[in-house]
C-alpha cells in the first residue's frame, strides 16, 4: 500500500473523518438494526474495568441481534481453529431479553449479538466506537472513530498504517493512487 498517497488522500478530506454522535446512532439503528439499551443495565465496576473503553467517556450502548447483521459481521472463528459451537450451552432462551454485562458477554461469544459503545470526549462528536462481538464489524468502526492509541498522520505508525487500511478496504478514501 502507498501510506504517503493514502495519507494525502486522508488529508484533503480529514474533517469528513469525524462524525457527530446523532450521525453514528443513525447509521447503528438504520443501518445495523442496533437499539439503545441503558448504562444502568452495566455494572459501574464491569464498564471501568474494561481494559478497552474509556469508562469517563462513555455516553450510550446500541445492542445488534439481527440475523441478517449478525450473519453479515460474523467472524470466521473456523479460520483460526476456535469452534464456538463446542460450548453453545451457556445461552438460554430466558436470556433473550436480558441486557446485563454478564448475559451479553453470552450473547456475544455464541453469536446472539453484538454490542457497539460510543465514547465521546465532548458529548457532541464520536471519541471511538468499541464492538464486543464481532472483529469484522470493529473494523468498520474504526472507519468512524479512529483506532485508539494510533499517531494520526505518521504514516511510520502501524496503528495508523491499519486505519488508513482500514478506511480504503471500506470505501472511505479512494483513488489515493
Amino acid at each position: 500500500m502507498n501510506y504517503k498517497a493514502a495519507l494525502e488522500a486522508y488529508n484533503k478530506n480529514k474533517k469528513s473523518f469525524t462524525y457527530s454522535i446523532p450521525e453514528i446512532e443513525t447509521i447503528l439503528i438504520n443501518d445495523l438494526k442496533a437499539f439503545e439499551i441503558p448504562l444502568k443495565n452495566m455494572s459501574k465496576t464491569d464498564l471501568k474495568n474494561n481494559e478497552e473503553v474509556t469508562y469517563k467517556n462513555v455516553f450510550k450502548m446500541y445492542v445488534i441481534e439481527d440475523q441478517e447483521v449478525l450473519n453479515k459481521f460474523k467472524d470466521e472463528f473456523d479460520d483460526i481453529g476456535i469452534d464456538l459451537d463446542e460450548d453453545d450451552n451457556d445461552y438460554t432462551a430466558d436470556m433473550k431479553d436480558k441486557y446485563d454485562y454478564d448475559t451479553l458477554i453470552v450473547k456475544h461469544n455464541e453469536e446472539h449479538a453484538m454490542s457497539v459503545i460510543i465514547e465521546t470526549k465532548d458529548k457532541k462528536n464520536v471519541s471511538f466506537l468499541y464492538v464486543w462481538g464481532s472483529i469484522k464489524l470493529q473494523e468498520l468502526m474504526y472507519c468512524y472513530s479512529r483506532i485508539k492509541g494510533m499517531d494520526e498522520g505518521n504514516i511510520d505508525d502501524p496503528h495508523f498504517q491499519t486505519y488508513l487500511e482500514i478506511l480504503v478496504k471500506h470505501g472511505f478514501i479512494k483513488d489515493y493512487n
